[in-house]
């Protein structure tokens, strides 16, 4: 009788075969952050800005497009007809 209940408790504790292992999930990558000092306008002190690469590739591409879009925006003359 003990060696059924003997038997009984090593399948309990066994992982079952049906079960597929769980693999452990790699942990993330920390992107190294980029830092450039900023002169800000009418102030004599650089401002220190640290972001990852695809953080500057998106600002840089935000500016980008805002430069685009004023160069492309038609001139308007404040000239009175009359």
């Amino acid at each position: 009788m003990s060696l059924l209940f003997i038997a009984a408790s090593l399948l309990a504790a066994a992982p079952d075969a049906a079960t597929p292992a769980t693999t452990p999930t790699p942990t993330p990558v920390k992107e190294r952050k980029i830092c450039r000092d900023e002169a800000e306008t009418g102030s004599l002190i650089s401002k220190r800005t640290c972001h990852t690469k695809a953080e500057w590739d998106a600002i840089n591409k935000a500016a980008a497009r805002d430069v685009d879009a004023f160069r492309n925006k038609p001139m308007q003359s404040n000239a009175r007809g009359g």
